[in-house]
């Protein structure tokens, strides 16, 4: 998922020191970094995909949004995720959090 994510010409990163970012891993948390909402929703297609395949899923309880940079104060909180305002702790906001699926 993550190379696939990173390869992808229609998810477009952030610049960060003259380099293209788009994902930020740590164990099971996933930050993805987009710099337009296509790019989200390319990203967000992708995960899905990978989810049909391997059985994780997003988790959207604990999945969050956040305008950065020029955007920060922009009010608008599209893709029916949630929006907040600022991190607590760089881990404990997670912008993507991929969990197995739970068998029934």
């Amino acid at each position: 998922m993550s190379t696939k994510i990173r390869q992808s010409h229609e998810v477009k990163g952030v610049q960060l020191y003259g380099n293209e970012v788009k994902l930020c891993q740590f164990a099971d948390d996933t930050n993805l970094f987009c710099a337009d909402l296509m790019s989200v929703e390319n990203g967000l297609r992708i995960i899905k995909e990978f989810g049909e395949i391997s059985g994780l899923k997003l988790n959207i309880e604990k999945t969050n949004a956040m305008w950065l940079g020029k955007w920060t104060k922009e009010k608008r909180k599209p893709l029916n995720r949630k929006w907040v305002n600022c991190p607590t702790k760089i881990w404990e906001f997670t912008s993507l959090m991929m969990r197995k699926q739970t068998m029934n």
